[in-house]
């Protein structure tokens, strides 16, 4: 076939003498470029569709570059009219004395006005067989020059690849455009161009116009600012819209409204785009058997898709992300436990020491070190404390500067170092007292830091200590400090170590160093828990189950806890099994406790992120910050069972899969950028379900908080399959009670 064949349904109700008759069928548009075109060819197209569709009531004829009488004169000098009778016509344009319509003329002279609705269902074929609507591929979504944001996107230019169908476009623009004189097109992208030529040459070939128009490109949203002056014979073609706020710019910038058309629209109008402005509309509406559904144009801050963890991608012009995401499975393994780590996790762990922080903010890692009664009962930390103090402190000392120390712990120290007599007349001061100090030429300061993770405040300290200070000696010893990466440890003792007299003017040491994540941008999981859980007490009242009741009240308690960090299973709190791999558990194992376990858990994931290298990395060796991290061309997932499909048999432990949900970062638990990743966790879900009530799965209720918190997404409607699964075979009024909450939140 020579031509461009354009479908859409049609219905059309005819009178034949007092009979009225309804038909509903297929009306077919040939679409042809040429300028010499044969009524043979035409012939032959019409002699294809009847074979092929023998039922097809209706069939146009549209030749837009050829005169009205040269396109009537294909049906008289060939077969086609033989062959369809009257069921073919020729699509003409007929002049108005401001305005041009189009007529389908047969060839017995019969004229009728053309249907618009044929119009926009031709185009509407055009734009959806060439793929025009564009949506997002998972994990993103599109935000527009217009500053909104959306899921899908009208790209015109792939509805622009040949010239039949751009002079058919062209061909319905200027029937919108009527008679007018226009000596400049402005168009919103490149591809447009080609059209705004053919419609040039459209209007010469019907004696529309004797003149070019020149045309230019202004490059949407962000080519208004420098369009010339806007004449009333300027006419600005528009590709598509959503919205229609380009065509409402460019009008309230001096641009005549009835010049300013847009070829293809999706949404409902707005106030400066009326339908005569549409050259073709999308939008699906009653009694229309095409169309899509309008497109959501959200802000920034109402924005669903923003909400849903989805990285906004800007948009400008036609270009958008040409490439599917790449998903980096973050796998934990061996590895991932350096043996600094691990000595620093077994010598900690079992003595109560490590606490969880449930309120913690988004500034300071959740993980906490009881260093008072700690230090107390673990030898080995007390024994590498004092050495540092030993070793590095100023002699003589002027002043000691304890940041997260009680003066109780330091007097322990200076009595099992061997120190308190000789430092009975050395000057103790807090942090906060730091400011009131005076300065001191020379002085030798001693700077005992207990838990260091917040590497602003040292920064913050050390500028006061150089002013209090000049000139001095100063040493920082930290019992216990923590970074996300070899990269920060390094920067953080270079800022503490250097001055005057370069890289070994002050003193920085540490007893312990650990890798363990950086604060999440988002609110911690046990307050994000808390939230939710306090509206569900609300919504439901007296009718909230008891675990979730007392669940609350766990929350609602003490903020630093060594237990009741996780949902308890079937059979009781969670608890780690003998065979442990990254903690010794071969003696004293009912003191582990749950933050001993997620404090394991969270040194792996951070040396995971990145790419399994340790802090004690030489400097030319290490990775830098962070690597492992989502942009646009990328997603790092985290599954929650294992990081990576081929060990979900292996960390099945229920208090292991519940870490992995709490000390992820919540992009890392975002499987709806991935299907197959996004099917795998589903798979793990529904066995938790199906093991619920065999005591096989007691990692379910941390799943399903995590889902209600939004914290663990699925991808598609695999959600809607969990829930379905779940109804079925847990029938707890807690669960269903969180299974109706998450329904609820995905209405």
């Amino acid at each position: 076939m020579k031509a461009l064949a354009l479908r859409t349904r049609y219905r059309d109700e005819s009178i034949v003498g007092e009979v009225s008759l309804l038909v509903d069928g297929e009306a077919c548009l040939l679409v042809y470029d040429s300028a010499t075109l044969s009524s043979s060819t035409v012939s032959a197209d019409v002699r294809d569709i009847l074979i092929y569709r023998p039922n097809t009531p209706w069939i146009y004829v549209l030749c837009p570059f050829l005169s009205n009488d040269s396109a009537i004169a294909l049906l008289e000098d060939g077969f086609a009219s033989e062959r369809a009778g009257t069921r073919i016509s020729v699509i003409q344009i007929e002049k108005g004395s401001k305005s041009l319509k189009a007529i389908s003329t047969r060839q017995d002279g019969a004229v009728n006005d053309l249907n618009p609705e044929l119009i926009h269902g031709w185009l509407f074929d055009l734009f959806d067989s060439h793929h025009g609507l564009v949506k997002a591929p998972a994990g993103v979504h599109f935000t527009k020059l217009s500053k909104r944001h959306t899921d899908r996107f009208l790209r015109t230019s792939n509805a622009l690849l040949s010239s039949r169908a751009v002079g058919a476009v062209a061909f319905f623009a200027l029937l919108s455009i009527g008679k007018v004189a226009v000596k400049r097109i402005f168009v919103d992208t490149a591809p447009l161009i080609g059209v705004a030529f053919a419609l040039s040459r459209i209007a010469r070939v019907h004696n529309l116009s004797d003149v070019d128009p020149e045309v230019e490109s202004f490059s949407s949203y962000g080519g208004i600012s420098n369009l010339p002056p806007i004449g009333v014979s300027d006419l600005f073609i528009l590709s598509a819209s959503t919205s229609g706020s380009l065509a409402e710019e460019l009008v309230d910038r001096g641009a005549e409204k009835k010049m300013t058309i847009t070829l293809f629209f999706l949404g409902a109008f707005a106030k400066d785009v009326d339908a005569e402005a549409i050259v073709c509309d999308l939008t699906r509406k009653p009694g229309r058997d095409f169309g899509y559904e309008p497109v959501l144009n959200a802000d920034k801050k109402s924005c669903e898709l923003c909400d849903q963890g989805l990285m906004a991608v800007p948009l400008e012009g036609d270009q958008f992300l040409l490439e599917k995401r790449a998903t980096v499975r973050m796998r934990v393994s061996v590895a991932s436990q350096t043996k600094q780590g691990r000595d620093a996790v077994d010598n900690l762990s079992k003595k109560r020491m490590w606490l969880v922080d449930t309120s913690a903010n988004n500034q300071r890692n959740s993980l906490r070190l009881d260093l008072d009664s700690g230090v107390l009962r673990n030898d080995w930390l007390a024994d590498r404390v004092v050495r540092l103090i030993q070793r590095f402190s100023p002699i003589p000392l002027d002043a000691v500067v304890l940041v997260g120390v009680s003066e109780a712990l330091y007097r322990y120290l200076l009595d099992r170092a061997g120190l308190r007599e000789s430092w009975q007349d050395v000057t103790v001061i807090s942090y906060e007292q730091l400011a009131a100090v005076p300065v001191k030429n020379r002085g030798r300061m001693l700077v005992l830091i207990g838990y260091l993770d917040d590497h602003a405040l040292v920064r913050s300290l050390n500028a006061q200590m150089r002013v209090k200070a000049p000139h001095g000696d100063v040493a920082y010893l930290s019992m216990l400090s923590i970074a996300d990466s070899a990269q920060n440890m390094r920067e953080l003792e270079i800022f503490l170590s250097y001055g005057e007299r370069g890289a070994d003017t002050f003193t920085f040491r540490t007893a312990i160093s650990l890798m363990l994540p950086r604060p999440d941008v988002a609110v911690s999981p046990w307050s994000i828990e808390m939230e939710l859980l306090r509206r569900m007490r609300s919504d439901l009242g007296t009718a909230m189950s008891p675990k979730l009741r007392q669940r609350l009240e766990v929350l609602e308690g003490p903020a630093a806890k060594s237990d009741q960090l996780f949902l308890d299973g079937k059979a009781g709190p969670l608890a780690i099994a003998a065979d442990f791999v990254y903690l010794d558990t071969n003696d004293n194992i009912e003191s582990v406790t749950q933050a001993d376990i997620f404090a394991v858990v969270s040194n792996l994931l951070a040396t995971a992120r990145c790419d399994d290298v340790g802090l004690l990395t030489p400097q030319g060796k290490q990775p830098g910050s962070v690597k492992k991290n989502q942009s646009i061309y990328g997603q790092v997932v985290v599954n929650p069972a294992s990081l990576c499909p081929r060990n979900l048999r292996d960390y099945n432990d229920a208090i292991l899969r519940a870490a992995f949900l709490r000390g992820a970062y919540q992009q890392e638990l975002n499987y709806s950028v991935d299907e197959q990743c996004s099917t795998e966790v589903l798979d793990i879900l529904k066995a938790e379900a199906d093991g619920w009530d065999g005591g096989y799965g007691d990692s379910l209720p941390e799943m399903l908080i995590a889902i209600a918190t939004g914290r663990l997404k699925l991808y598609g409607d695999h959600l809607a399959q969990f829930i379905k699964h779940c109804r079925n075979a847990v029938k707890d009024e807690w669960a269903i009670q969180l299974l109706d909450e998450i329904a609820q939140g995905t209405a």
